[in-house]
Formats: C-alpha cells, sequence, structure tokens
C-alpha cells in the first residue's frame, strides 16, 4: 500500500515537471515570435542607416575594398 502512494506521487511529480517544462517552452516560443520582427526592423534600419551615411557610402559604392580611396 505504502509502495503504491509513493509510486503515484512519483508520476504526479514527473507529470507537474512535464506540464511545467511545456508551458516554459510555450511560453519562450511566444517570446521568440514576438521578438523576432523586432530584430528584423532594427536590421532594417541599421541597413538603411548604411545606405544613407556619407562616410560609409564612400566606401561601399566600390565594392567596399579598402584601398579605393588610397588610389584616387
Amino acid at each position: 500500500m505504502f509502495g503504491e502512494s509513493q509510486g503515484q506521487e512519483v508520476n504526479d511529480q514527473k507529470r507537474s515537471n512535464t506540464e511545467q517544462n511545456t508551458m516554459r517552452l510555450q511560453q519562450q516560443r511566444r517570446l521568440q515570435q514576438r521578438r523576432r520582427p523586432l530584430l528584423l526592423l532594427k536590421l532594417l534600419c541599421k541597413r538603411r542607416q548604411e545606405r544613407e551615411s556619407p562616410t560609409l557610402q564612400s566606401h561601399t559604392m566600390h565594392g567596399g575594398e579598402a584601398n579605393d580611396l588610397r588610389t584616387k
């Protein structure tokens, strides 16, 4: 009798741990899905700034080669 109730406690604990892990994974997935558009937006803004920056344009217009400025 005692062994059965102890076994049931172990099963209950395992089930509880599994449910907690499932909830944690679902929460992480939701957070990642919310963050993804923000990361894309940040990346797009950064790329736009690089494209519009006059100092970076002089480097990138010639294929990004560092020695282009020295040869002119």
